[in-house]
This record gives C-alpha cells, structure tokens and sequence, in this order.
C-alpha cells in the first residue's frame, strides 16, 4: 500500500500535486480522501490534454497551409527556388528546373555544384557562404551550365532555414542572360562610342547629368594639355578652367541652363533645335590666339531623359585667318573688277546670269537684283540675239569666242558691247560660261562720228570747189529777176519773181550750209562766255516758241569762259532749238542749261517731244537725212560740224518723255584752232 500511494504521489506530482498535500488530504467519517481528489485530477488532465491536442493540430493545419502556401509559390514563382541540405538539393520548383534543364528527380539528392560553370563554382561558393554569415546582402552572379551543356547567368540570393528538423539553404535565382547580353551589347557599344569619340579630330567631351567628365578625346588632351586621368570624373567647371585658366560656364553648360550673360560671350551664338553653336576667341591657349568653334548636344536615355551632354571644339583659327585673307583678296578684286568699265559676267548653261559685275548697274541702270538668275536674252537687242547664240554655243565646247551685240538699258538706251567668253568648268563638267564685256558705244559712235565727218567734209570740199561756179550764175538770174520785177510790163508776174528770188536765196543758204560742213573751214576763236550767248539769243528763241504756242525756260549755271566763235554758236544754239520746238506739241517746254561736269563746259537743251526712234537715233547727224516734209537734212549735220570745230562732242538720250543734247566744250581748245 505504502508502494502504490507513492507511486500515486510521484505521478500527482508530475502534474503539480505533492504528495505532503495528499497527507493532509484525510476525509472525515472515515471516507477515502482519495478517491473524489483522483477524479477531479483525472477529469483536469483530460481537458488539458485535449486542449493540447487541439493546440497541436492547429499548428498542424497552420503547418499544411504554410507548406501549400510554399510549393503555390515556389510553383507559380518566376524565379527558381531551391533548398539545399549538406551540399545536395532537397527541393527545386519549376521554374528552377527550366532554368537548368533537368528534371526534378534528376536534381534531388544531387550536388549544387552540378549546375554551376566549372571555372565560376568557388565564386558563387564564396558568394553564397558571405551571404549566409551576413558579410553582404547583395544578391551576386554567376555562370550556370545547364543539362545541354548552354551557359546561362544567374542572379542568385540564399537564406539559412530549418529544413526536417536540420539546418538548410533556402535559395532563389533568376535568369539574367538577356540582361548580361544587353549590358555586354551596351558595353560594346558603349566602348565603341568611347572609341569613336577618343579618335575623333575634334577636341570631344562628354559630360553626366551632375556635370562630371566622362569622356576626354585625344584631341582636347592635344588642344589644352590637360590629360584624361587628371580630369575624369571632377565637375565644378573644371572643363572649362582648362581653355580659359578659371571655371566659368562655357556653351556646354548652356544645355544645363539658360545663361544669357555667357551667350554675350561668343562672337557667334545660335541654338538649333537641342544643339547649340558658337564661335569664341581666346586670347591665350598654350600661349596662342586662337578662335574656337564649338558645338554642344543634350545626350538623352531610351525613356528620352536628359543624362548629360557632349561638346565638339575645333581650332578654326587658321580657317579664319584663310577666310580674311579670301575677303581681303576677294575685295581686292572686287574693287578691281567692279572699277574697270569692262563688264565681268558669269551664266549657267542656260544663259541664265549667275554673276554680273555693277558697271551693268551702272550703265544699263538695272539693279543687280533685277539681272541675277535672268536669262542674258531679257537685255540683248533682239536682232543680235541669234548672232549672240551662236557664239555662246561655240564657246561651250572651248572656243574662245568673241561677238558683237546691243545691250538695252532700263530707259531704253541702246549699249554696243565687245564680248569674249569661254566655258566654266567644275570637275572637268561644264557648269556654265564666263566672260568679259566691253562697252565700245563709244567706239561705234566714233566710227558713226568720222564716216558722218568724212561725208561732211566731202560735201563741203565739193560746196566750196562748186560753189563760186553756182553762185556765179545764180547771181546773174538772181539780177534780171530783181530788174525785171521793177518793169510795168512784168507787173502781172512780179508774185512769180519774188518766189524765184526767194527760192535763189534759200539755194544760196543751202550752199552756205555746205561750206559750213568743210573740216578745214576757218573759225575765229576767243574767250566768252556761253551764257551771255544764251542771254543774248533768248528773246528770239522765245519769240519762236511763242508763236507756236510752247513755252522756254534757262537755267544757267556758274561756269568759266571758253574758246568759241560766237557766230558758229549761235548758229549751233538756234539749229538745236528749233529742231526741239519743231517736235513739241503746244504746250510743251524747252529748257537751255549750262553747267560744269567734269571739268567741261556743258550745254545742255531738253525738249518735251516723242523721243526719237532708235533708227533715225543711229543716223543722227548724217548729211541729208531729215524726218521733216521740208527739211534739208543739213541743220544738224551743220551742229555736228560746228562741235567738231571747237573740240565739242554731241550726245544724245532720248525716250518717250522727250530728247535731251548735251554739248560738252573742253574748257581749254587746242591753240592751232585759234586765229
């Protein structure tokens, strides 16, 4: 008894009763004290078993979950998950298995090492074994070789984990080839890139979005002396301090930033789109001037982020100093071309004008504006254009070709021009023509000048050998038919012999007026002045215009006197007013003026008429030709015989508005003129 109240007591005792507390647990009226207490006990510890049990199988089921939860995600995960116990896989998901290409149960019970590159298997170790003592937390990579042999990169993360009761590696790893073989693609292209700009002839810089250098060509270690390894990496416009001694900004840092006072700083600044350009002078550069071109670009990501910038400099200091010394040598022929009187001209192979120097404005009074890119037809005399073409043709297969041809100027003055021309030629093609014009107006008016005075003085040679033999008889009739006019008899006829006196008389001026074309013919110098001539004949060329309904104007200006024969002036002045009176409607103005131009004496007298017709113009002068009903064709002949004698010369513009004769006297005659 004592045995099995002990052993009840040590098994009392396990769940908290004593045995001493049992003693004095004695029943009165002789009961059993143990007996009710052994039931409450019993009863105590079924209710804690099952409360135990029921603790136990929740954690079960919590268990169950938390191990389907686990093979759900290590099922469904995209990375492969893994868990190795002494060196040899105990699990792999999926995904693990494509990864490496083998089967699960060819993996479980194998050695990790099996799926690892060879050459990259004590790296990842290493790795591993750092992570799980807590010496990185990053994830590492490595090379892994899978069933059929292809090498993949892994990006691989482990974790310590109780595995079955016993210490395991918990890992996850992803593929990462694509992105190893994009990053080795962006690293060569990168290097390329680096390559590209280390060779390039231009000094090249490449800046970070936090204005670091990252880039330093060859060519910028040349232009500023500043190797790459003493400035890669360092911002603060250190860049910049190696052109100008000290950091400030320079156009790079225009695409940072709107610096209006550093574009103050270019003597050319021009933003096109993103990039920039500019031209700067640096007084000193490794102890030269030097002019600096400089062209700067945002660099951008794949999302179109800014992540820095690049600069090109190149030295144009001798293209400059090329291009003043083209300017200056351009202008100098400039000058030269544009103060010859001869024109310089250029046409493509259509004829069209691609250059013309400005003695065409000059002449022809187009501007030059007007000329450019027309067609050379547009300004030659349309009866010279075939002419014109021919020559032009020739001289397109290399002949070097000269023609004559008239030139129509914007007021309708006619131009004779001398052209020689020959072929352009740019990489051995033909491009067009260039050539020279000369004016020889004044030759054609010359030679027009001595036939018209070669005709003169043969008319006035034969007047003065004819002349006392015509006059001689004229006289004689001249005489009876003045007496027979005073007898009673002839009384009747006395009209018919004033009409042929009359005409006698106009005979006798017309043989005056041969004399008076003879070269050789006398004169008699002396100094006056041609305003008091003027003065002196202007009520009787008033008179004339009054009678004919047209009005008179002069405007003499301040001039010296000169050599003149006053007769022959006068004859000249009234031959020339008349002429312009003569093609005025009523109504119409005549204007006499004097002035000096040059340093001659000029006359000048403008009518208000039609103009006169580019025909008659270049027959002007010539003896007999008149557009009158009754004219003799002599008056200006007489003027033109007149200015010759006292060293004058005639020209002539006319047009619509009327016609103007500038008579130009030399201030001093030559003295063998004078008697």
């Amino acid at each position: 008894m004592k045995y099995e109240e002990a052993k009840f007591a040590g098994k009392l005792s396990v769940i908290g009763h004593r045995p001493e507390n049992y003693n004095l647990l004695q029943m009165k009226d002789g009961l059993n004290p143990c007996s009710n207490y052994i039931e409450r006990i019993i009863k105590e510890c079924a209710a804690g078993l099952k409360s135990a049990n029921d603790e136990f199988q929740r954690e079960i089921n919590k268990l169950k979950q938390a191990e389907t939860l686990f093979q759900t995600l290590s099922s469904s995960s995209p990375v492969g998950v893994y868990i190795v116990q002494d060196g040899k896989f105990q699990f792999v998901n999926p995904q693990f298995q494509e990864f490496t290409g083998y089967r699960e149960e060819e993996l479980l019970g194998r050695n990790t090492s099996m799926v690892v590159l060879p050459e990259d298997r004590g790296l990842a170790r290493k790795n591993a074994v750092d992570m799980l003592k807590g010496r990185h937390t990053c994830p590492y990579e490595f090379r892994s070789l899978t069933k059929s042999g292809q090498t993949k990169w892994i990006l691989e993360q482990v974790a310590s984990i109780q595995f079955l009761g016993k210490r395991a590696v918990l890992g996850n790893c992803m593929d990462i080839t694509s992105r190893k073989q994009a990053e080795d693609k962006i690293r060569t292209a990168h290097q390329r890139l680096q390559d590209i700009i280390e060779f390039l002839p231009d000094a090249t810089f490449v800046l970070d979005q936090d204005r670091k250098v990252i880039a330093w060509n060859r060519a910028i270690e040349e232009m500023t002396g500043v190797q790459k390894e003493h400035i890669l990496g360092r911002g603060n416009y250190a860049y910049s301090a190696a052109f100008y001694g000290k950091p400030r900004q320079i156009l790079v840092d225009l695409i940072f930033e709107d610096g209006q006072d550093s574009q103050r700083l270019y003597k050319f600044y021009e933003k096109r789109g993103t990039t920039i350009v500019g031209e700067s002078y640096l007084p000193s550069l490794r102890g030269k001037e030097v002019i600096l071109w400089g062209t700067a670009s945002p660099l951008f990501d794949e999302e179109g982020n800014r992540v820095g910038a690049i600069e090109s400099i190149r030295d144009i200091t001798d293209r400059k100093r090329a291009e003043k010394m083209l300017l200056e040598s351009e202008k100098r022929y400039r000058n030269l071309v544009e103060n010859i009187n001869d024109i310089i001209f250029s046409l493509d192979t259509c004829y069209r004008i691609t250059y013309i120097s400005n003695v065409f404005e000059k002449k022809l009074l187009f501007s030059i504006e007007e000329v450019m890119g027309q067609p050379l037809s547009s300004f030659v005399h349309p009866e010279d254009m075939p002419g014109l073409l021919n020559s032009l043709e020739s001289a397109k297969n290399g002949q070097l070709e000269r023609s004559e041809f008239r030139l129509i100027g914007k007021d309708g003055s006619v131009y004779h021009f001398r052209a020689s021309s020959r072929p352009l030629l740019e990489n051995e093609q033909l491009t067009g023509l260039t050539g020279v014009m000369v004016d020889i107006t004044r030759s054609k008016q010359f030679e027009r000048e001595m036939y018209r005075m070669d005709q003169m003085n043969l008319i006035g040679e034969m007047a003065a050998g004819i002349a006392h033999e015509i006059r001689n008889p004229m006289t004689t009739v001249k005489g009876f038919l003045q007496l027979f006019k005073t007898r009673e008899k002839y009384a009747q006829e006395r009209e018919y012999f004033e009409l042929m006196v009359s005409e006698l008389d106009r005979a006798n001026s017309i043989i005056t007026e041969f004399l008076s074309l003879a070269k050789n013919k006398a004169v008699k110098l002396r100094p006056q002045n041609l305003n008091e001539i003027v003065r002196a004949m202007h009520p009787l060329i008033t008179a004339d215009a009054n009678v004919a309904d047209k009005f008179t104007a002069i405007e003499l200006g301040d001039i010296p006197e000169i050599l003149l024969d006053e007769r022959e002036i006068r004859q000249l002045i009234l031959n020339l007013v008349r002429n312009g009176l003569e093609a005025m409607s009523p109504g119409g103005r005549l204007t006499i003026k004097t002035y000096l131009n040059n340093g001659d004496v000029v006359l000048l007298i403008q009518d208000q008429g039609s103009g006169i017709e580019p025909d008659v113009l270049a027959k002007l002068g010539t003896p007999f030709m008149s557009t009158k009903d009754n004219g003799t064709g002599l008056g200006l002949a007489v003027c033109y015989s007149i200015a010759a004698r006292h060293n004058a010369k005639i020209d002539v513009k006319t047009g619509p508005g009327g016609t103007t004769f500038f008579v130009s006297f030399s201030v001093q005659a030559p003295a063998s003129q004078v008697l």
